[in-house]
């Protein structure tokens, strides 16, 4: 007896036997197993294997930009606590200097922030809810080392020494203009109020109008862009 092909045959289990197989193990064997008659329930066709990869890929087509935007957002909130924390610091120390007045701008925490350049040139994404680009001339921009910019409001100062007079802020995730002239899109900027008293504040979550020398900002309603996470 042919044991060396009865085992061929049975080792094939995981595939359906070729009629070839089939044939051969009768004639050499005079019989064959009745597993080897059936096709293994592990086993797949070539149509079967294609639909699952064609329902995969409409999966992934669904699933797979969701992940990426996720991680993104999770990214530029992790920045953007750096930057909240980088000029909160600043702040503090500039108060215990005692050069904290109604004068007080943005570039006046400069000396006490550990960025990588002072950007008078490039343009960055603008605020939610307004067209771009918004541009470092006339508000320079701080790139960040953890990519990020954060663009310095010099155009007013506190104005006052009161709890609600503020200095404005305004932070670029990703450092870069990705939303092009787009009204809204990712990567926008958020616009982040420092008061007086050293709360720091977005300009959704204002808990009181923050005024400063030139203008008076109340909280605006979906102010802030998607990505961020309060």
């Amino acid at each position: 007896m042919n044991i060396a092909l009865w085992l061929a045959c049975c080792s094939s289990l995981c595939l359906k036997p070729s009629p070839w197989l089939m044939e051969k193990a009768r004639r050499d064997l005079g019989w064959l197993p009745a597993a080897c008659h059936q096709r293994s329930i592990g086993g797949f066709t070539l149509a079967e294997l294609l639909i699952s990869l064609a329902i995969l890929g409409v999966i992934a087509t669904f699933t797979i930009p969701k992940i990426m935007t996720s991680s993104q957002s999770e990214q530029y909130n992790a920045g953007f606590k750096e930057d909240i924390a980088a000029i909160g610091a600043a702040y503090q120390q500039l108060t215990l200097t005692g050069n904290v007045n109604s004068t007080t701008k943005p570039s006046d925490l400069t000396p006490y922030m550990n960025y990588i350049k002072y950007d008078t040139t490039s343009q960055m994404d603008n605020l939610w809810g307004f067209a771009g680009p918004a541009s470092c001339s006339s508000r320079p921009c701080l790139k960040m080392h953890n990519g990020s910019v954060i663009m310095l409001y010099n155009l007013e100062s506190f104005g006052g020494t009161a709890s609600s007079n503020a200095i404005l802020f305004h932070i670029d995730p990703d450092g870069i203009n990705t939303s092009g002239s787009a009204t809204n899109g990712p990567g926008k900027m958020v616009e982040v109020e420092l008061y007086y008293s050293g709360l720091i504040s977005t300009r959704e979550q204002l808990p009181v109008a923050a005024v400063s020398s030139g203008s008076t900002r109340s909280a605006l309603p979906s102010g802030d862009p998607p990505w961020l996470n309060h």
